[in-house]
């Protein structure tokens, strides 16, 4: 297991060096390649490296204003994971929170597996300080132009 993950980890860096090359940092392929790195760190528990490689992700992605897609919605997933992990549980709740919320944009029915297990990780975590509608105001789709908006 460890050498194919040390593999996967030389490609996806020759990835992320080519694409960086030919298309410039902060582009879309750059922000995939940055997921396959970040999800690889979070297999490996190497917490703090895949959490941030997950917010560059959803940095370069909101810069290019590109639809939130299910790709998005596991690196929400994944980062609120890894911030429950590392004490950031309120962080954490906020990303669940988009991760449900892009889900269900994309047409995914409320007894889907994937939404099942968000709400279940959601209930592990006490999420006190905000409401329902301020955690729409946090929420990353603010940065697609989505999110839960009043008459939008």
């Amino acid at each position: 297991m460890r050498g194919s993950t040390e593999g996967a980890t030389v490609s996806y860096k020759e990835a992320l060096r080519v694409r960086t090359l030919i298309n410039g940092y902060n582009h879309i392929s750059v922000a995939q390649v940055l997921f396959k790195i970040g999800s690889l760190n979070s297999r490996q528990n190497n917490y703090t490296d895949a959490k941030q490689l997950f917010e560059e992700y959803t940095r370069i992605r909101a810069e290019e204003e590109d639809d939130p897609d299910e790709e998005m919605a596991q690196a929400l997933t994944l980062m609120g994971d890894l911030q429950k992990e590392t004490g950031e549980k309120s962080k954490a709740q906020i990303n669940w929170m988009s991760a449900l919320e892009i889900y269900q944009q994309l047409g995914y029915p409320d007894n889907h597996p994937k939404l099942s297990k968000l709400r279940a990780r959601q209930k592990t975590v006490p999420f006190g300080y905000a409401s329902r509608k301020s955690v729409s105001d946090f929420s990353v789709l603010s940065f697609f132009g989505g999110g839960s908006q009043a008459g939008g």
